[in-house]
């Protein structure tokens, strides 16, 4: 009986000492959120968990030896906080098997709630590996980190993205429960996760209808390839171009083009997607911008006649990084990212193959004299077009 009234005063007390120390800690983490968040991310046979927490509630939870007024990212604090979770956070397989996990990054992010305004929170990536009898779909977790202190803390949990049900990337998380603490029998329950298995070509398709749209909804790609590919079968005479030179010409160096896009961009896709390669959204974005104005001023007179292919791999690597920032980050293990690279380089294949077979009748204008008006206006339109991304993007 006494240790649930001391449950119930620390749940009294604990909104309290948060705003108290919210108070008079720096300006940047003026509120904290009133819950954390766990996302999972089932595997083949693994998972990987996100964890969000509000740091002003962690530091309640934390020996008060160390967990008021130091850094808690600094040495020693960081090691005594990974053996902090690895004490407050486990996963069983539905027989009740310990299922060993590793703490694989613990970091501290600047957040913003229209509710609670401005916040500190660490986010923790959690990996628990295959093992035998584990199923990444039905396990149990047992999770009371901050609980165990502060009763009336609470942990949203959610699940992210799921390869096998075709949960990859774009689709906002699903609400799946609440770990929160019972009062009645002074405990934190463990959490039972139970989700639909799905099939692995069930991730193909979804992975693969994923990279089509992608291609066939970013504009900027698209006039990008048709800007290079619209002098395809012309040949630049004396810094101008000429009209076509037949079909072998034009489907040798239409081919050259394409190939040469899709292995820039199939590399970079595979570097971004597993996080070897990272460089800022706005610049990535400013450098396709930058792509296809060049493309297009070169569509209207020769700048690298006969190096288009050059220019397609090279400028290929910016638009593939693009690609893969939809599928980097979140929980994906490497095989299941394997897995996602190639349905989504499929999907962009498939939408660029599309897009080139529009194009080719196209091409056949070529014969004639006024291709050349036409192709000299429509490109001046991108170029005009590419100059405002590139404003508004840098802006």
């Amino acid at each position: 009986m006494l240790r649930i009234l001391g449950r119930r005063a620390t749940a009294l007390v604990g909104p309290l000492l948060a705003a108290l120390f919210a108070t008079f800690s720096t300006p940047t983490a003026a509120h904290p959120m009133p819950n954390s968040e766990i996302s999972i991310s089932p595997g083949a046979d693994s998972v990987v968990f996100g964890i969000a927490i509000p740091e002003p509630e962690l530091r309640l939870a934390l020996p008060q030896s160390w967990g008021r007024t130091a850094d808690l990212l600094a040495e020693p604090q960081r090691s005594a906080l990974t053996q902090y979770f690895d004490a407050h956070f486990s996963v069983r397989t539905a027989s009740g098997a310990a299922v060993p996990h590793v703490i694989q990054s613990i970091t501290r992010w600047q957040a913003q709630n229209l509710d609670v305004g401005k916040y500190e929170e660490l986010r923790l990536r959690i990996t628990v590996p295959s093992a035998a009898g584990f199923d990444a779909h039905n396990f149990t977790l047992h999770y009371d980190a901050v609980i165990h202190q502060v009763p009336n803390h609470f942990a949203l949990v959610y699940l992210d993205r799921d390869f096998h049900t075709g949960r990859i990337a774009e689709d906002k998380p699903v609400e799946v429960g609440v770990i929160r603490y019972d009062f009645r029998r002074d405990v934190t329950p463990p959490f039972e996760v139970t989700l639909a298995s799905g099939s692995i070509w069930r991730g193909l398709v979804a992975a693969l209808s994923l990279g089509f749209h992608h291609v066939l909804s970013g504009v900027d790609h698209l006039l990008f390839l048709a800007s290079l590919l619209i002098v395809s079968p012309l040949r630049a005479i004396e810094r101008r171009w000429s009209l076509f030179q037949g079909w072998r010409y034009t489907l040798r160096r239409f081919l050259g083009i394409s190939l040469a896009f899709t292995v820039g961009h199939s590399l970079s896709l595979l570097l971004g997607t597993y996080e070897l390669v990272h460089l800022p959204r706005m610049l990535v974005e400013i450098a396709i911008a930058l792509s296809v104005l060049i493309a297009a001023v070169h569509a209207i007179r020769p700048l690298f006649s006969g190096n288009e292919w050059k220019i397609a791999a090279g400028f290929g690597l910016v638009h593939g990084l693009a690609f893969s920032e939809t599928l980097s980050g979140g929980g994906l293990d490497p095989v299941t990212r394997a897995y996602i690279v190639l349905g989504f380089n499929l999907g962009v294949e498939g939408a660029q193959l599309l897009a080139m077979a529009c194009a080719m009748p196209l091409l056949f204008a070529s014969r004639w004299r006024a291709f050349n008006v036409l192709r000299t206006a429509a490109m001046a339109c991108v170029v005009v077009l590419a100059l405002v991304w590139i404003a508004q993007r840098a802006g």
